[in-house]
This record gives C-alpha cells, sequence and structure tokens, in this order.
C-alpha cells in the first residue's frame, strides 16, 4: 500500500489534472500558463490583465485547493 500511494503522490506531482473548467477565465489561463513555481507579478504581462486581477485570480485556485503559496511571494500549483 506505501509503493501505490508514493507512486500516486509522484504521478500527481508530475500531471496537471484539476478540474478548472468552474474557474473564472484568469484563473484557468493561469493554471495552463503558470509554471509549477510561479510569481503573480510574472502573470501579468502574459495575460493582458492588472496584477490586481491576478492576485484575485491566484486567491480563487487556492480556495479551490489547487495553488498554495510558499515562500518568497510564490505559488505552487499542486494538481
Amino acid at each position: 500500500e506505501k509503493k501505490t500511494n508514493i507512486f500516486s503522490k509522484i504521478t500527481e506531482k508530475f500531471t496537471k489534472s484539476a478540474d478548472v473548467s468552474v474557474l473564472s477565465a484568469n484563473a484557468q489561463k493561469i493554471y495552463k500558463i503558470a509554471n509549477e513555481d510561479f510569481c503573480a507579478d510574472e502573470l501579468v504581462e502574459p495575460l493582458g490583465v492588472s496584477i490586481t486581477e491576478v492576485q484575485s485570480a491566484i486567491m480563487e485556485l487556492e480556495l479551490s485547493g489547487i495553488v498554495k503559496s510558499v515562500p518568497g511571494g510564490r505559488y505552487k500549483i499542486l494538481k
């Protein structure tokens, strides 16, 4: 059973598998274009929206359990 758990954790780490279809358009775009580890400022230009809109979408992803904040003002995609 421990081997199965380890394997599934490794698989989850390397595949994006969250259902983001219920999230806002900006949250979906962030999920698609962000690297595993990212900063909100890095997404303003590619998305063509304000930092406030990016932060709002990141908060939405956090509340959905898809993203978590990590030290240094960065975020990490969990799913």
